[in-house]
């Protein structure tokens, strides 16, 4: 079970959509120190009409926007409802440098209108982590001073370790127990 790692659960209530095939919408956060694995994320996001799949993917930081892709993966739209709530997208696990900066993107390359074909990704209303593109990722806008709404869990090795204990020892086997101190997800 993976640990909450980085968020912004604030809710607006009025999400935005960058639909279409060179479309982006970006969140970024950095990984707390002793984290080493992202594992997946919560959104805030609802579905207008039938926009498609949607895609979302671990980026590496690229600079004050998201660089490299690290994993992706994508939900049928029958999956999400049309009324907000919160959603699990689970990305395969990446390894990643703690204290360092990622993001998460989203794509929704078939969606073909804010008003009757997309999905809404909910607005926090503060923070200063999101931004969006409009042509494939080459530059991004911040997104009005605020973040999206969002949660990123991940997990590292445990931080700490109990006294071991050894019973039952004999010429061929022992047996020893310690407890985790510190399991970081």
């Amino acid at each position: 079970m993976a640990n909450l790692i980085a968020s912004n659960t604030a809710t607006a209530g009025s999400g935005y959509a960058y639909w279409g095939s060179t479309r982006r919408s970006a969140q970024y956060f950095v990984v707390p120190a002793g984290y080493t694995c992202l594992a997946y994320i919560s959104v805030n996001i609802k579905r207008i009409g039938t926009p498609g799949t949607i895609y979302w993917a671990w980026h590496a930081d690229g600079g004050s926007k998201p660089g490299t892709q690290l994993a992706e993966t994508g939900n049928a739209e029958s999956s999400i409802g049309t009324s907000y709530g919160w959603y699990t997208q689970d990305i395969t696990d990446v390894a990643v440098s703690p204290s360092a900066a990622y993001w998460i993107v989203m794509r929704q390359p078939t969606a073909t209108s804010t008003t009757t074909d997309c999905f809404m990704w909910d607005s926090a209303g503060s923070g200063s982590g999101g931004k969006y593109s409009q042509d494939s990722g080459s530059t991004y806008s911040a997104l009005g001073g605020c973040d999206w709404s969002y949660k990123i869990y991940g997990y590292g090795p445990p931080a700490g370790m109990g006294a071991t204990t050894t019973s039952s020892v004999s010429n061929t086997s022992m047996t020893a127990a310690s407890d985790v101190t510190d399991e970081m997800g």
